[in-house]
C-alpha cells in the first residue's frame, strides 16, 4: 500500500482550512435579497411569500426561479441557499432541477 509522502503536510492543510467567507462576501452585501426581491417582483408577489410556507403552484415555481437563480451565480452552496429559504438542503435541489425543467435547460 503507497501513501503519500506528503501526508503529514496535507493533513495538516485540511485541519488548518479556515471555512470560506459569507458569499456576500464575494458578491456584495445582499445579493441574495436582490435576486429575491426581483423575483418577487417579476412575478407580483412579496419577498415573505418566497421565504414563507405558501405551497401555491406559482408562489412555489417562483421560489424555485429564485433558488436556481441564487445558485446560478456559482458561489454558494445548496445548504447556504436552504438556510436562507428556512428550508432543507434537499428541497434546494429539487427546486434548482424543478426550475431547469421547466425552463427547459435540462
Amino acid at each position: 500500500m503507497t501513501s503519500c509522502p506528503n501526508l503529514c503536510g496535507h493533513a495538516s492543510q485540511i485541519m488548518a482550512h479556515q471555512p470560506s467567507p459569507e458569499p456576500e462576501a464575494f458578491l456584495g452585501a445582499g445579493f441574495s435579497d436582490r435576486i429575491i426581491a426581483d423575483v418577487a417582483q417579476r412575478h407580483g408577489l412579496r419577498v415573505s411569500d418566497l421565504i414563507g410556507r405558501c405551497q401555491i403552484k406559482h408562489v412555489a415555481h417562483a421560489r424555485q426561479e429564485a433558488m436556481a437563480l441564487i445558485y446560478a451565480t456559482g458561489r454558494v452552496s445548496t445548504p447556504w441557499i436552504g438556510r436562507k429559504f428556512k428550508r432543507d438542503h434537499t428541497t434546494v435541489l429539487h427546486a434548482i432541477d424543478a426550475h431547469k425543467r421547466r425552463a427547459g435547460i435540462a
